[in-house]
């Protein structure tokens, strides 16, 4: 079974990722957080041994979403992927963001093809 974690602070958007992540492949198991420092610390524990991937916002508090892929990379985890969903079309961002070596950002809002490579 995939598992997925969906990192963002907004509720609804996390709800509607979650639900449309398995309307396209029901048997995952998506694991939801709307905090960046209460998901890190699931990495010091349940999410260690795991191999799954990972979705993150960027426009967060305490820390974004950028600040959470740093200090994600530096824990010893099985993720195998991390994807960066957001509405931001800013290309100094965008840049940032792809120099953090993610495997991929989503544009808000989204639809099942990009679904799809976050579940591969």
């Amino acid at each position: 079974m995939k598992t997925i974690v969906l990192l963002d602070d907004d509720q609804f958007i996390l709800d509607k990722l979650k639900d449309d992540i398995l309307n396209v492949e029901p048997d995952t198991n998506v694991l939801t957080f709307t905090n960046g420092m209460e998901c890190l610390k699931q990495f010091d524990s349940e999410l260690k041994e795991i191999n799954l991937n990972v979705v993150t916002d960027l426009n967060m508090d305490p820390i974004n979403g950028d600040e959470f892929i740093i200090e994600l990379r530096k824990k010893e985890t099985k993720v195998q992927k991390i994807f960066v969903v957001t509405s931001s079309k800013d290309i100094t961002k965008m840049q940032k963001i792809l120099s953090l070596n993610i495997d991929g950002y989503i544009l808000k809002p989204w639809s099942n093809d990009k679904i799809n490579r976050i579940i591969e």
